[in-house]
């Protein structure tokens, strides 16, 4: 308030110096023949030369460049040195004044009267922004000048004494007016600033950690860009942080969330924004940093990360992944951050906890990933896109009793395009949804042709199972198909089951509704397995490939194989090894009791009039012929039953 008061009489002020000078002129000139030098020059000279100073030093004045208490004291010593002023310039005018020579008309003496009383109104007037002023300026005024004219004792003067103290009283009155009405303005336009300041920082803070939000990250990325000065992008995202709200609640993410960010600012180098850009993945941008610089930074988080956050009511253990990008990369905002966040997608692919810097090679990958977007876009997935299968065999006799479909690609422009390069592209779009429509479609009439006693197994995507539109359609085939549904499993990935466990649970409710049967694939490198098989109940699951690969030379794998058989066995489900490449593997599993085995040993994946062949058989004669000799497949093609089990999902119905 005080510093509204000094913006608005500093300009003020200047005015009133000038107004009441030039009224200080004139009266001493019409008294200059009839009074002393000094009453009429001296003085004048004296006063208008301090007005002429204090009147620059107003005009100098930078209301912005005043402290609180600067602002304050000046308020004050205005006030003061106005109700001096005003009393002080009142005497020299009453000093001029001769009461003889007062008269009807216009005199020497009627000037006096006339300039206390424009003295009066023109202090009023231009002191209103600081009523404290204005009134005490009118009462060191209008107070004294009222007792002087009733002390003559005429009635002229009488009724000039009463009429200035009633236009007095009024001018006072509307100074006051004002004077609120001002500060009430003052208080609104503060009270609005401070609201839009308020929205600005929540249209660019994160409501839950208090963090910048996305819409800031990019912001801050953007001013940096602008400029000469290097700097680093890390996006980090938290691994194993869905399963907290599954078990523990939402309530217990948002407090994850929270001290997952309060670690995160505790170790960010000073001058560095951090930020949630939305869900589990936070930000982070560095200026002025290096790659490796970046680097460390972003692998003290992590540790921070996977330290264990301990509630009242919990204890939840989370890990982070980080992808990084460096300016000379990419200085503008989406590029840095889409890049980052390949970086992020690599690490999170390669393990929990890693950290990986985009480079040369993820750029080559980008634009491959671009051109896989592009033309499957716009693929004929009825020419485009088939299914090729691969056994699953009893392990006591080898004898087949399943087919599991694998989705295969061949485009006219890319050629053969692995799964692990597709799946993740059409994940992100609807397109996933055609695809597992096609490959189904085409996998049901292919089971059509095998003995009832070999089922089809085939892959569910996590789009495909938050859909339950999608789902229907799955059942709806099956139901019009020749296929008895019993004869159909789909398989779901573990570590899918992290997404939203409250709404794959229903669309498994719908798939088990039809008859068909459920199975949890990759089995052990989840994050809690034996949630999911209590929440699914599944009739199959399938070990991971990456225990079978030490199966035969590390006991404690060995040891976990066994307990995961016997857990199936003690559920009522049938065990399943994936990834079998070896004799010793075959028989090792068949000693633990394992029900039935896939891998390369006993077949890779072949085409589907082949398949019929062979489930007429319903035996493997050797290795199958290379799948690439037989649909073209490049090498990159075959990873299907051999790659590591962080790679996306090559399966059917995804």
């Amino acid at each position: 308030m005080e510093r509204a008061q000094i913006e608005q009489l500093r300009s003020r002020i200047p005015v009133l110096y000038l107004t009441i000078g030039a009224n200080i002129a004139a009266l001493a000139c019409t008294h200059f023949s009839a009074n002393p030098l000094w009453q009429v020059v001296v003085l004048p000279v004296a006063v208008l030369l301090a007005m002429s100073v204090r009147m620059i030093w107003w005009i100098r004045l930078k209301p912005d460049q005043l402290s609180a208490d600067q602002v304050h004291r000046t308020l004050r010593n205005l006030s003061v040195a106005a109700a001096v002023a005003g009393f002080l310039i009142l005497i020299w005018a009453l000093s001029l004044h001769d009461a003889k020579r007062f008269s009807l008309g216009m005199t020497t003496a009627g000037h006096v009267i006339f300039f206390v009383e424009i003295t009066f109104i023109c202090c009023t007037s231009l002191l209103m922004h600081h009523r404290f002023a204005a009134i005490l300026v009118g009462v060191s005024i209008v107070v004294p000048f009222t007792i002087y004219l009733l002390s003559l004792g005429r009635l002229i003067e009488t009724a000039i004494a009463l009429n200035t103290l009633l236009v007095s009283s009024s001018m006072l009155y509307v100074a006051v007016s004002f004077s609120r009405h001002f500060e009430r303005s003052v208080i609104a336009a503060s009270e609005l600033v401070r609201l839009s300041a308020s929205n600005a920082r929540i249209a660019a803070s994160d409501a839950l950690t208090g963090l910048p939000n996305r819409r800031q990250f990019f912001a801050e990325i953007d001013g940096i860009g602008k400029g000469d000065e290097d700097f680093a992008v890390i996006v980090l995202d938290l691994d194993g942080f869905k399963p907290v709200n599954d078990v523990y609640g939402h309530h217990a993410g948002d407090e994850v969330l929270r001290q997952v960010a309060a670690r995160f600012v505790a170790l960010a180098p000073e001058g560095c924004c951090i930020a949630r850009l939305g869900g589990d993945e936070f930000g982070c941008v560095l200026p002025g940093a290096s790659m490796q610089a970046a680097r460390e930074v972003a692998d003290r988080m992590i540790a921070a990360c996977a330290e264990p956050i301990v509630t009242a009511t919990f204890t939840a253990l989370v890990d982070a992944s980080a992808g990084l990008c460096s300016s000379s990369v990419a200085r503008q905002s989406i590029k840095a951050y889409e890049r980052a966040d390949y970086a992020l997608f690599q690490a999170k692919r390669s393990g929990r906890g890693r950290v990986v810097a985009f480079d040369a090679a993820h750029e080559s990958s980008m634009r491959r990933d671009s051109a896989v977007a592009h033309h499957l876009s716009t693929a004929d997935f009825e020419g485009e896109v088939t299914a090729i299968y691969q056994p699953i065999v009893a392990a006591g006799n080898h004898e087949i009793t399943a087919f599991e479909a694998l989705v295969r690609w061949c485009s006219p422009e890319l050629g053969q395009v692995a799964p692990e390069e597709f799946i993740p592209i059409a994940e992100r779009t609807d397109l996933i949804f055609r695809i597992s429509l096609r490959v189904f479609n085409h996998a049901l009439l292919q089971a059509e042709t095998w003995p009832e006693a070999v089922c089809l197994k085939v892959n569910l995507s996590v789009r495909d199972l938050m859909s339950s539109k999608q789902t229907e359609a799955l059942v709806a085939m099956v139901r019009l198909s020749d296929v008895d549904p019993s004869r159909v499993t789909f398989e779901i990935t573990e570590t899918i089951l992290a997404e939203s466990m409250e709404l794959i649970r229903a669309n498994v409710d719908i798939v088990r509704a039809a008859g068909c049967k459920i199975a949890i694939d990759d089995f052990g490198v989840g994050y809690s397995s034996l949630n999911y098989i209590h929440a699914l109940a599944p009739d199959i699951i399938k070990i991971d490939r990456c225990f079978i690969a030490q199966s035969t030379t590390n006991d404690t794998t060995k040891r976990v194989i066994r307990t995961i058989i016997e857990l199936a066995r003690n559920v009522g489900a049938v065990s399943v090894a994936e990834g079998v490449q070896t004799g010793a593997e075959a028989e090792l599993l068949a000693e633990l009791g394992c029900d039935e085995l896939q891998g390369y040993y006993f077949s890779q994946p072949i085409p589907a009039e082949i398949s019929t062949t062979m489930a007429l058989t319903r035996r493997v004669t050797g290795s199958a012929s290379p799948i690439g000799a037989v649909v073209g497949a490049s090498p990159a093609g075959l990873t299907d039953d051999r790659r590591p089990s962080v790679l996306p999902r090559r399966v059917v119905a995804a």
